[in-house]
């Protein structure tokens, strides 16, 4: 009796360890998924409007992009970047050429609009063009 008490002990042991397992690793595939849904939703050109122009910000695939301003009271620009995104802390890195980076929190994505704040605490709506 005793033997099947530990044995019957051993399986619930086992089978406790294997579920917490599961349950702890499954969080980590789901912030895979989460990053490439956010990264996925980035791609293509974004418009963001403010008082005397517009940028247009293109992310790509393959982490890289520009940016594109029209300003009507100061010189154009164009510059180019590469950029990461972590999913934890919903922050987007955009890395410049020629500056320090830039970190924008992402509030919201779909397929027509991009809400984030950036470093300054201003909050950007972007279009999708």
């Amino acid at each position: 009796m005793k033997t099947k008490l530990l044995s019957f002990f051993y399986v619930v042991l086992l089978c406790f360890f294997v579920g917490f397992t599961t349950v702890c690793c499954s969080n980590d595939e789901n912030d895979d998924v989460n990053n490439t849904e956010v990264v996925g939703n980035l791609v293509g050109t974004w418009k963001y409007t403010f008082s005397t122009g517009y940028q247009l910000v293109t992310f790509r695939s393959n982490g890289k992009g520009t940016l594109k301003e029209i300003d009507y009271a100061s010189e154009n620009y164009e510059d180019a970047f590469t950029y990461s995104y972590n999913s934890d802390t919903q922050i987007l890195k955009i890395y410049w050429e020629d500056e320090s980076p830039s970190e924008w929190q992402i509030i919201s994505v779909t397929s027509k609009k991009l809400v984030v704040i950036d470093e300054d605490g201003e909050r950007m709506t972007l279009t999708k063009q």
